[in-house]
């Protein structure tokens, strides 16, 4: 395993998340589901529903 500091450069967290994966030779992205607010989540979006809608690779989400 390892961890990687990645900048955003003015890009979103989901973006910058997606274009990792693919960069790296990544088989998957793990993430958990929804841990903020269910309604913060609709009216602001965020990393998963972003994820969840533009995957780039398999998803394995937990929540």
């Amino acid at each position: 395993m390892s961890v990687d500091l990645l900048a955003s450069a003015g890009k979103s967290a989901a973006t910058v998340l997606a274009q990792h994966a693919i960069d790296t030779p990544a088989e998957m992205i793990v993430m958990g589901a929804y841990g903020n607010r269910r309604l913060r989540e609709r009216l602001f979006g965020g990393v998963t529903r972003w994820i969840v809608g533009k995957p780039s690779l398999p998803l394995f989400l937990a929540r």
